[in-house]
């Protein structure tokens, strides 16, 4: 989903297959950030006080595979449309689709409000027990708040 909406480019009457070309480039965008994910955290060897904690490996691995594996089916599926012009069809009108469109923003909105929500009963709650995680919340609240302010201002001018 996050793919399509950062290559979503039918609201501007671009050809379907070349927005469908961008989807694959960023696919193998995401195969190459997964691939440099995996580099660093197996080759880097950190100075001892900035060592990984034992855990943060596994995790560093795991979401570069993950992110590699994902990218790589994405990058198939595609490579699958662009090949099959009726199957291109039929996934270009459900893209277009108003439910499905409106189905997606509305997901999209209450998501985020839901999130927002939740990230500030967690700030709320951190700043009884750690400064440092309260300050990290508050700092990740407010740029999620610019990044929304800033959204909403750019699509209120270019809609």
């Amino acid at each position: 989903m996050l793919v399509k909406v950062l290559s979503h480019a039918l609201a501007s009457g671009v050809d379907y297959e070349k927005t469908l070309k961008a989807r694959r480039n960023l696919s193998v965008l995401g195969i190459v950030l997964g691939l440099v994910v995996l580099v660093i955290v197996n080759l880097w060897k950190p100075e001892a006080d900035l060592a990984f904690a034992d855990f943060l490996k596994g995790v560093y691995t795991g979401t570069g595979i993950g992110l590699m594996l994902f990218s790589a089916l994405f990058w198939v599926k595609v490579r699958k449309l662009l090949k099959d012009p009726e199957l291109q069809k039929k996934t270009r009108i459900q893209e277009q689709d108003e439910r499905q469109t409106l189905i997606a923003m509305k997901t999209s909105s209450s998501a985020l409000l839901i999130l927002i929500g939740l990230e500030y009963f967690a700030l709320l709650l951190s700043g009884m027990f750690n400064a440092t995680v309260f300050f990290t919340l508050l700092a990740v609240l407010i740029a999620v708040l610019v990044v929304m302010i800033g959204c909403k201002l750019y699509y209120s001018r270019r809609i």
